[in-house]
């Protein structure tokens, strides 16, 4: 029989992936260790200890039992987690459906909530413009003027701009185009140029003037075109660590922008980028993306990042905070190795290490840490979306079609008050732009992705699990509450009340307290609640033919 089990338990370890004979094998090590104690108290020298237990009333034997195997269960799982099939995933969902519940629910009570205005090229404003290939410069200019001069909080633009598209814009004969004096530009990309150049000199010599009571000129970030993965070449080849093999993203400056925009201190590339889970899903941020731009080694905030670090202003060890002095930091800790950026790796290559494998900042308005790692949790990455495009949130969450902005109707002109101290971005929802993403909350554009990771990074902060001593303290009890139920009452009672006890306690005080980043599974708890019931019916409850047999022998 024994023989049979290993030739059983081969036969899985063989036919299954490595995580499922990671979980096999901690069973066969819990069934090994469960023969080895029953060998050892079966020992003569702790006879006496099996009198006493003996003598135990039935009841309190029952429930010690329980308690063990409660733990035991608890222990094992924790231990096999990674490798529990459909742990990951359940709480992937559970997670997904408490974003769901708080969808479209405002706090009045929250300092933290910004207000976001999307100014959306819609698919009619996209025919409107003629269905061009790419944006047109002259009406992404008017759309960031229009933002800047609100004045806006900050604006962020989640346009393509790599590309220089020397077109000459088509003439406009509408009234609307007359009345705003405009004329056809003959380098548009060249004009935009212009004007950011000019924007950016301006707000230099508004800060330098003495006593200028002129509002500060709000920060523009646009969205960098970063390449898929591109391993170096010949790096099979280079003997060494694994690190020199390690690809890494591609940074691909702007044809008419670059050194407008890496030259200012009020305008700034970021990543736009996000994780898409198996399911096609957007779950996940990349707070930061080491990269390489020019085969040079290099280091990105995403939007979310540097929206939170312009308006939150962390605490930068001993100089006051500036978006320069942060990225500047940025790099010099998350710079990837200068052998990552090159085709080959020359013997005498420096090699550029980071100083650290985390940057801890403090949000001192939510009061939280924000903790920026290569290697994140995945909980620690998780976005709580809470916009979408009909959603009812008004006073925080807008949508302008961009129509409205460059072709305005004589006279009539939309007010800057509708944008004025909002964080303004400036996207794409037309079809043939392809920048559509399936969320835990419905399909949205990605300018709309983009509001709800800096909303979730500025009102939640990044998700916490709650501490390892509360986690445990609250399993203990959990099993406690189990053993009793199963002890009181039938297994199928048990199990009833077990479960409503799951449902009328832990889920509600996970629900409240993820609404403040935090966040308390409750998917655990109900795989250990199954082993559980398994294993109590398993070991320790006695089979009917044994218990009528035990009452024969009582009444005899």
């Amino acid at each position: 029989m024994q023989s049979a089990r290993l030739d059983a338990c081969s036969l899985l370890i063989y036919r299954h992936d490595d995580g499922f004979v990671q979980l096999i094998w901690h069973l066969v090590m819990m069934d090994t260790m469960a023969r080895k104690m029953s060998a050892l108290l079966a020992h003569p020298a702790l006879a006496p200890v099996r009198h006493r237990w003996d003598l135990l009333p039935p009841f309190f034997q029952h429930l010690v039992k329980s308690l063990v195997i409660g733990m035991i269960a608890a222990i094992v799982l924790h231990q096999a987690r990674p490798y529990v099939p459909g742990l990951v995933g359940a709480e992937t969902t559970a997670t997904d459906w408490a974003i769901k519940f708080w969808q479209d629910r405002s706090d009045s009570s929250q300092v933290a909530e910004e207000r976001f205005v999307f100014l959306d090229i819609d698919e009619h404003t996209y025919r409107a413009w003629g269905e061009p290939l790419f944006v047109p410069r002259d009406k992404l200019q008017r759309l960031i003027q229009f933002a800047a001069e609100a004045p806006a909080k900050l604006v962020i633009v989640d346009i393509e701009l790599t590309k220089h598209v020397p077109l000459q814009p088509q003439p406009l004969s509408s009234p609307s185009f007359q009345a705003q004096g405009s004329s056809p530009i003959a380098d548009p990309d060249q004009a935009l140029a212009d004007y950011l150049r000019r924007y950016s000199e301006r707000s230099h010599d508004d800060g330098t003037k003495a006593g200028s009571s002129a509002p500060p000129r709000p920060h523009i970030i646009f969205a960098r075109t970063i390449g898929p993965f591109s391993p170096p070449e010949q790096a099979e080849s280079v003997p060494g660590s694994a690190e020199t093999a390690e690809p890494f993203r591609e940074e691909r400056p702007s044809e008419f922008l670059e050194t407008v925009i890496t030259a200012s201190s009020i305008l700034h590339w970021a990543s736009p980028l996000s994780d898409r889970d198996d399911d096609g899903r957007l779950r996940n941020w990349r707070l930061l993306e080491p990269t390489c731009i020019g085969r040079t080694p290099h280091a990105i905030p995403s939007v979310a990042l540097l929206s939170w670090a312009i308006l939150r202003t962390p605490f930068m060890n001993h100089a006051a905070f500036s978006p320069g002095l942060f990225k500047e930091e940025l790099v010099r800790r998350f710079v990837p190795p200068f052998s990552s950026c090159l085709p080959s790796r020359p013997a005498s290559a420096p090699a550029i290490s980071s100083s650290g494998s985390s940057w801890v900042l403090f949000d001192a308005v939510i009061a939280k840490q924000l903790t920026l790692s290569t290697r994140p949790s995945d909980l620690e990455q998780r976005i709580f979306y809470k916009f979408h495009p009909s959603t009812g949130l008004a006073d925080l969450f807008s949508r302008i079609p961009a129509l409205l902005v460059t072709e305005w109707e004589p006279r009539q002109p939309l007010s800057h008050d509708l944008v004025a101290g909002k964080t303004i971005i400036i996207g794409s929802s037309y079809e043939a732009g392809k920048d559509f993403h399936s969320t835990p909350i419905g399909e949205m554009p990605g300018a709309v992705v983009l509001a709800n990771q800096i909303n979730a990074l500025m009102e939640f902060g990044q998700f916490q699990e709650v501490s390892r001593e509360i986690r445990w303290a609250g399993l203990l009890l959990l099993i406690v509450i189990f053993s009793l139920s199963f002890s009181l009452f039938t297994k199928t009672w048990g199990a009833r009340i077990s479960t409503l006890v799951v449902n009328a306690i832990l889920l509600p005080v996970s629900l409240w307290i993820f609404q403040y980043g935090w966040w308390l599974d409750l998917v655990f708890p109900l795989f250990v609640l199954q082993a559980y019931q398994k294993f109590v019916d398993m070991d320790v409850t006695p089979p009917p033919v044994i218990r009528k047999h035990q009452h024969a022998n009582e009444r005899a």
